[in-house]
């Protein structure tokens, strides 16, 4: 239907005038010359605002009842230390996961089974660094983003004003930039306790392959299996615990314990699992089978019963013919030559 300039031009006035008497206000524009950040963020209610930061799994997501289902993933300014709840739409039905939404998380759940596929079509989890647009919602002193318009994912976070010098962990360790510890905990995670050393805003970049060297005679080496950003201000007496995800590399050894140290290898991951961990989407994997296709790697198993069983307490997984079609499916897929590892190639 075609409005005639005339009729538009009455039609604005009338809306206008409906304002006015409902006492409705438009909101303003934040000033692009103030930075939005998680400290002023609040102060903006009922306006549009993009803000950079950190997702965060919690322990016990809570989650709406009636559709659309939403739940709470706390986002976080890992720099100083902040953050809120914000809400995610969550999908459980068929078909392609939407863009901005989280896949529905079972019950239990594990780290790897968060996802969100963003506006471009990537996918990001727990730890993973984005950039939300979304309607600032105050109540109090807190706030949360919603309705949320869209989820980009980041390789870096900006903090203006703030000089951030970047640096691998093994930079930052060897250049005596930060004082650094590792233990144990269990096949999935090491604990790393991390503090500055040096009056110097801090990103220390912790890459996928990262190998973690044992202190303890008969006890599976590391592998670190996701990049990790840590962001440390110059306050030399701040201890900040982080938690990698990570996996064993010496299937006949045992699993970590929290008495466990660990050492920063200087030699990085062989090229096969390199490529393997560089995957995209291979953390959303389930970490059972990650540890098997990584096992396949680095102890190169004969067959199915060569597979040592992942006994979490709750729950057992052992080797199956599926797992070692969806391993082949990514070895393929990352370019890694199937013809060298036995379970392919039971005859070789």
């Amino acid at each position: 239907m075609k409005i005639h300039p005339y009729r538009l031009i009455i039609l604005v006035f009338v809306l206008g005038l409906f304002t006015l008497a409902c006492g409705i206000t438009a909101t303003a524009t934040p000033d692009p010359n103030v930075p939005i950040s998680m400290e002023n963020v609040c102060d903006y209610d009922n306006q549009v605002v993009e803000l950079e930061g950190q997702l965060v799994l919690p322990n016990s997501v809570n989650c709406s009842i009636e559709a659309p289902v939403f739940c709470e993933i706390y986002f976080h300014d890992p720099l100083n230390s902040q953050g809120f709840d914000i809400e995610i739409p969550s999908f459980d039905g068929d078909g392609e996961l939407p863009v901005n939404s989280m896949a529905d998380l079972p019950d239990p759940f594990d780290s790897s089974d968060f996802y969100i596929r963003t506006n471009n079509g990537a996918f990001v989890g727990d730890r993973d660094l984005v950039s939300i647009r979304g309607t600032v919602d105050s109540y109090g002193s807190n706030c949360t983003l919603s309705p949320i318009e869209s989820i980009t994912r980041l390789d870096r976070l900006e903090y203006p004003g703030v000089d951030l010098t970047r640096v691998t962990l093994q930079e930052a360790m060897a250049d005596g930039l930060v004082v650094a510890s590792f233990t144990g905990d269990g096949l999935t995670k090491v604990t790393l306790k991390i503090k500055p050393s040096v009056e110097l805003n801090l990103e220390v970049e912790i890459v996928p392959g990262t190998i973690l060297i044992s202190g303890t005679e008969g006890v599976q080496n590391m592998v670190v299996r996701h990049e990790q950003m840590v962001y440390l201000k110059p306050e030399l007496d701040v201890e900040v615990v982080v938690e990698l995800e990570a996996a064993c590399i010496n299937m006949e050894l045992d699993q970590p314990s929290y008495s466990d140290g660990f050492t920063l290898s200087s030699e990085p991951a062989n090229d096969d699992l390199a490529k393997l961990l560089a995957l995209d989407g291979f953390r959303f994997h389930s970490t059972a089978l990650q540890q098997f296709a990584i096992w396949t790697i680095t102890s190169n198993p004969y067959n199915l019963f060569n597979y040592v069983g992942i006994d979490s307490g709750d729950d057992y997984w052992g080797m199956t013919d599926v797992y070692v079609n969806i391993i082949g499916v990514m070895f393929e897929e990352a370019g890694i030559d199937l013809s060298n590892y036995w379970i392919f190639n039971p005859n070789r």
